[in-house]
């Protein structure tokens, strides 16, 4: 059985700092999920959006910003934090991303509820690299508790059935949240699934919403790893950065509502807000520990309660020396 997580062993992240580009970069194309998750802040505000999409035109800017790094991009999320396939140009977002040869890997998540196999075909021919799949239910009935949404299950499965049938060097990754799955509906998960993916997990849910509390029934963070040291330090805005479908930039997706940015990337290049001094600045904060009054979200999230990244705690002092040396040459 092909159980495992995508999580795989990284190099220590304090050594490879200060990071002159991140290592990875979402861009989230649109503002909206057609279900309604017990676990996700699309169950709060969900009802509010209004379907926005990222244009074609910016998508292409934010991609021909990518040749401002010198490397390339580790990884490259498109359609983070929404539905992707609600985009009615995705896979043409796909193949843009993959012509300019910018990024080792380009990843997208989706629930499958729209997939089909004209859209599967589509997808792979536009050259994406990665396809996780989270799947919310192994019948309809559990999918209306799960997700708040009425589904075809059947559909959903043989859809992702056949995904995998054409998907040639694209690696499908298949998860669930088994807070919200029995001992018994995990096993289905598995039977039913691990026939159509590379890898498959049970993951935890976790509240990495700010603001957000949900009961997450388990004292894990979200790739399982059980009584993890919790951290000072926020890792996240050393190594990402993400992008929202209108250009306000982010430090990281856990910020959905945009409150603080860190810049406007239908202004700015994705360079000059990387290396900009509004990042600088809270990196600074970060690592001194005193961003909490400043940077009121910030003091508001608890990610690094559970975050699976290096804790760079140990290397507080040295690591401000760097990024301040680096800010003054």
């Amino acid at each position: 059985m092909k159980i495992q997580s995508l999580v795989g062993e990284r190099k220590q992240l304090h050594e490879l700092l200060p990071l002159s580009q991140p290592l990875a970069l979402y861009i989230s194309t649109n503002d909206t999920c057609n279900f309604s998750c017990q676990f996700c802040y699309h169950s709060v505000i969900s009802k509010n959006k209004h379907g926005q999409n990222m244009s074609l035109d910016f998508f292409k800017k934010l991609i021909s910003d990518l040749s401002g790094f010198k490397e390339l991009v580790n990884t490259l999320y498109i359609g983070e934090y929404a539905e992707p396939l609600l985009h009615p140009h995705f896979p043409e977002l796909i193949k843009i991303a993959k012509n300019s040869e910018r990024a080792k890997v380009i990843k997208m998540s989706t629930n499958a509820s729209l997939l089909t196999p004209e859209l599967s075909n589509r997808i792979i021919s536009a050259g994406i690299d990665v396809i996780q799949i989270s799947i919310n239910g192994i019948n309809n009935e559990h999918y209306k508790v799960v997700v708040n949404r009425n589904v075809d299950f059947n559909k959903i499965r043989d859809n992702v059935a056949y995904l995998y049938s054409v998907k040639g060097n694209t690696h499908i990754h298949i998860k669930c949240i088994g807070d919200y799955f029995s001992e018994e509906q995990k096993d289905d998960f598995f039977k039913i699934f691990t026939p159509y993916c590379d890898t498959i997990y049970a993951e935890d849910a976790a509240n990495q919403w700010l603001g957000l509390k949900f009961d997450t029934r388990n004292d894990a963070n979200r790739f399982g790893i059980k009584n993890i040291k919790k951290s000072s330090i926020c890792s996240r805005p050393f190594y990402m950065m993400a992008v929202h479908y209108n250009g306000k930039v982010v430090v990281c997706p856990v910020n959905y509502k945009m409150t603080f940015t860190v810049g406007d990337a239908t202004r700015d290049s994705l360079k000059d807000i990387w290396n900009g001094k509004v990042l600088h600045d809270l990196r600074i904060a970060i690592l001194r520990g005193n961003f909490k009054e400043k940077y009121h979200d910030c003091s508001m999230c608890n990610f690094t309660e559970f975050q699976s990244s290096e804790d760079l705690t140990p290397y507080r002092t040295d690591l401000i020396n760097k990024y301040e040396s680096n800010q003054e040459g």
